[in-house]
């Protein structure tokens, strides 16, 4: 697994790094530039003009620093230091040696960072600074350091005209536009864009990735995200408290080893509640995911009319009428409850009978549905509990206004589960994984071709049968979403996005558990 973290957590760790370990903000600042000049001359040929951005904080300093290099380098590069009224924008030339500043003058009147003006004295006592008119339409190469990782208001005046120039730049002809740490705009720590953001193609980030980088939309502007090390250490308070993590190929080796003189029931016994009249697919799709993922007996308990279907469809499984609930639960060791079960009172009950038994349980689809419609219910939650909802069922499940839960998909995801006392899966392009203390993953596999009726039952499965294998809770969840996320990249690359429908995941599940033994 993979470290990333939240803007606070980037602050801690940067504070850590200068205050108690004692490396100067100017080194770091320095390696920072370092990173990213060298991610431009890998992409930018020498003949092309370069335009940074920089605000008058430690972003704009980077930026700064990393346009002395370019220009240090023979490169064509100018400067547009940005306030929120004004717009200073320059030339650059190298020349001799000079006791003359003139970042006095172009500082007069500006709120700025001391590193900030550290950089632009550098700058200008080493370059012949030529004071010209902002015109976009001049240059090929873009570098935004306008804003870093801790904006957390509304971009507006002078910075949201020229974020908008650029974008509009970018949308009309080629050009190539890099972000300095994130694209300014772009929430660190949610991923909301603040009213607009910058639409970046490279997005070079210190330390280590970050949420905002992540998560939609602001992963939508950052273009590829590269992770530049620059020697700032992880605290390890945070590494075993609050880091949150993604998982890794590597992550799956402690469940891939089954013992040779093993038998059925050491891979354990799922019972799978689901279905009813006219909904007999997600019971099927379920069921087979849990086998498929090595359980080793599974339990499909669904109305009378849905037993003919799934035993042809699924034979593997032992079929259970619901009048039989009770014997399939006493004999099952792990249960899933609630896709395609339906919303009405003997749904509920459904629910209610399950987490009765304090089992770990999947549950998912109608079962959270019933928990919005029947309150009540959520009083039998409890730390065995994996909740799957998509984003529509976490706003009936919270109340919340969907605009606002987007905004907000972490702490709402962290917050639910802590209330309730369970692990919380908040299914979206980027799926959070939480127990909302020191369980924090988010997942990183998938792509648009899994957004198909099923999905969300064939996760539940995965998740069922990696319980039964021996999986702790929290690790179902989030290595059930991840190999759940890989078999969908898999089908994508043979079918793509646009053909695949949810029983391919399962068919593709056992691309992901081979090649991984292999």
């Amino acid at each position: 697994m993979k470290y990333i973290v939240d803007v606070t957590q980037m602050r801690l760790l940067e504070k850590n790094a200068m205050e108690e370990i004692g490396i100067p903000a100017l080194v770091l600042m320095e390696r920072a530039a370092e990173a990213v000049w060298k991610q431009i001359t890998a992409e930018v040929d020498k003949n092309e003009r370069i335009l940074f951005l920089c605000g008058t904080g430690n972003n704009g300093a980077d930026g700064l620093a990393a346009a002395r290099m370019a220009i240090l380098s023979g490169y064509s590069a100018d400067i547009c230091i940005l306030t929120n009224e004004k717009i200073v924008c320059f030339g650059v030339q190298l020349k001799a040696a000079s006791d003359d500043d003139v970042s006095v003058g172009i500082l007069n009147e500006m709120r700025c960072t001391d590193e900030f003006k550290t950089q632009l004295s550098i700058l200008c006592r080493m370059c012949k600074i030529i004071i010209k008119d902002f015109a976009s339409h001049e240059y090929n190469v873009f570098v935004d350091a306008i804003f870093g990782i801790g904006l957390s208001r509304e971009i507006s005046g002078t910075y949201y005209d020229c974020i908008q120039k650029i974008n509009e730049e970018r949308a009309q002809r080629k050009i190539v536009v890099f972000a300095v740490d994130i694209p300014s705009g772009v929430n660190g720590s949610s991923g909301e864009v603040l009213g607009i953001a910058v639409r970046a193609d490279f997005t070079v980030t210190f330390g280590w990735n970050k949420i905002g980088l992540l998560q939609y939309p602001g992963a939508a502007y950052a273009g590829k995200v590269l992770v530049a090390d620059i020697g700032i250490p992880m605290d390890e308070m945070i590494r075993n408290n609050d880091a949150w993590k993604i998982h890794e190929i590597c992550d799956l080796r402690p469940i891939m080893t089954r013992n040779p003189d093993s038998h059925k029931g050491t891979y354990g016994k799922v019972a799978v509640i689901a279905g009813s009249t006219g909904m007999c697919g997600a019971a099927i799709l379920a069921t087979k995911a849990a086998l498929r993922m090595g359980s080793g007996i599974v339990m499909t308990v669904s109305t009378e009319d849905n037993r003919i279907p799934l035993q042809i469809t699924v034979p593997e499984a032992l079929y259970y009428d619901r009048s039989r609930i009770d014997i399939a639960i006493s004999q099952a060791g792990f249960l899933i409850v609630g896709p395609g079960i339906g919303r009405d009172e003997e749904a509920a009950a459904l629910v209610k009978t399950v987490l009765l038994t304090r089992k770990p349980t999947v549950l998912d689809a109608d079962a959270i549905n019933c928990l919005s419609i029947y309150e009540e219910l959520k009083q039998y939650l409890h730390e065995n509990v994996i909740l799957t909802p998509h984003m529509g069922e976490m706003a009936r499940l919270t109340n919340m206004d969907m605009h606002e839960l987007k905004k907000n998909r972490v702490a709402t995801a962290e917050t639910f589960a802590v209330r309730y006392g369970v692990i919380c899966v908040l299914k979206d392009a980027r799926t959070i994984i939480t127990d909302g203390k020191h369980y924090r993953y988010l997942n990183l596999s998938g792509n648009a071709g899994m957004a198909t009726g099923g999905s969300g039952d064939v996760l539940t499965g995965v998740i069922a049968g990696l319980l039964a294998t021996g999986c702790e809770p929290k690790a179902a969840a989030s290595l059930g979403v991840y190999i759940h996320g890989l078999a969908g990249d898999y089908a994508k690359a043979e079918l793509g996005e646009r053909y695949m429908i949810a029983g391919d995941i399962i068919a593709y599940l056992k691309e992901v558990l081979r090649n991984f033994e292999d």
